[in-house]
């Protein structure tokens, strides 16, 4: 720390009182600085209290507007939950009305239900007879398809024996008449004598290839002679031979019809190609049940083999009795109708099908002499 020395006086000297370094203020300008200070501050903190004057002006304004707009939206939404609580109100009446119409229609659909089932149930009763009654028909009609078509014993009596079985299990009292009529039928059909068309067919095929080896009338026919042994054993077995041979060179025949001319071998052919066309004719006919053509064709065949081939040959005799016979049958033989039968399960069709209602808005009809 820095001494302020003075210079030295003599010692009888009176003291000299120190200068100081800096000037002193004077004791007025003491008393003035304090006062601008509080001035000073006095002056800022008015400034303060005017900024926090404004301050709280503009944020009460603040609070205020925001109260109002907090209000505006409070009194909105009370007025919207009032809205909304009217509304909840109305549904609620509404759901009430809508459960109330529900259990309504609840109970309707319950009792259409019980109605529908009842229905069904009748219904099953009643169907059971009929669809048997359906499936009846249908058979029976299969059946008089096989006969009148195809004339199929076998066929009909299968369809009228199932429809027999379809009417038995299902028991109906009803349908007793119509049980009686398949019964009657059936009989009628095991009476029937079904000639064996597939025989007959093959019958006269196997005729058909047989035909080449009929001899033709006035032909000489090579007699047959037992084999020779060839030696000889005494004179007697010679005598006997030449016998033999003198008695085969004379033949006495007997013959009420006239003698046929020899036909010439290129006519042969002919002839024996005709009568294997009027067998294949025959067959055809006999496959299509064609009785007439059938008989027809037989007889012509049996003419050209009476007229120009050998009769006594054993082959030729052979397929005229096999001709007579098949000409003989019946190939279509009388069959039973069953167009009763039909008409019988018809009517019982008709009377357990329930009949259509007409239309509500269908005009009614006029009776005769209304105007």
């Amino acid at each position: 720390m820095n001494s302020t020395t003075t210079p030295d006086a003599p010692p009888d000297a009176a003291p000299l009182e120190p200068t100081p370094a800096f000037p002193q203020p004077t004791p007025q300008k003491a008393e003035t600085a304090p006062r601008r200070g509080l001035a000073l501050f006095a002056s800022l903190a008015l400034l303060f209290a005017l900024a926090a004057c404004v301050a709280a002006v503009l944020l009460w304004r603040e609070l205020s507007e925001t109260r109002r707009i907090v209000n505006a939206q409070t009194a909105q939404s009370a007025a919207a939950l009032e809205k909304m609580q009217t509304q909840t109100r109305q549904l609620a009446g509404q759901l009430g009305a809508h459960d109330n119409a529900l259990n309504t229609l609840r109970g309707e659909q319950q009792a259409l239900h019980d109605a529908v089932q009842a229905l069904q149930t009748e219904l099953r009763k009643s169907a059971s007879v009929s669809q048997t009654l359906i499936e009846a028909e249908y058979l029976l009609r299969v059946a008089q398809h096989r006969l009148l078509l195809d004339r199929d014993v076998t066929g009909a009596v299968s369809a009228l024996s199932t429809a027999d079985q379809l009417l038995r299990a299902n028991a109906d009292p009803m349908a007793l008449r119509v049980r009686a009529l398949l019964a009657a039928e059936l009989n009628a059909l095991a009476s029937v004598k079904q000639p064996d068309i597939s025989g007959m067919a093959l019958t006269l095929n196997s005729l058909t290839r047989s035909v080449p080896q009929l001899p033709l009338a006035g032909q000489k026919r090579a007699a047959s002679h037992p084999a020779r042994e060839s030696e000889m054993r005494d004179w007697r077995d010679v005598l006997q031979n030449i016998w033999s041979e003198l008695k085969g060179l004379v033949t006495v025949r007997y013959d009420d019809k006239p003698a046929m001319p020899l036909i010439p071998p290129q006519q042969s052919y002919f002839l024996y190609q005709n009568l294997r066309l009027q067998l294949e004719a025959a067959r055809l006919n006999l496959l299509r049940r064609d009785a007439q053509n059938f008989r027809a064709s037989l007889n012509t065949a049996r003419d050209w083999l009476n007229t120009y081939f050998d009769t006594r040959a054993p082959l030729t005799a052979a397929m005229l009795d096999t001709l007579a016979r098949l000409e003989q049958t019946d190939i279509n033989p009388p069959l039973p109708e069953i167009a009763d039968t039909i008409a019988a399960v018809q009517r019982l069709v008709d009377q357990q099908t329930p009949a259509a209602a007409p239309p509500a808005d269908a005009a009614p009809e006029a009776q005769p002499g209304s105007p």
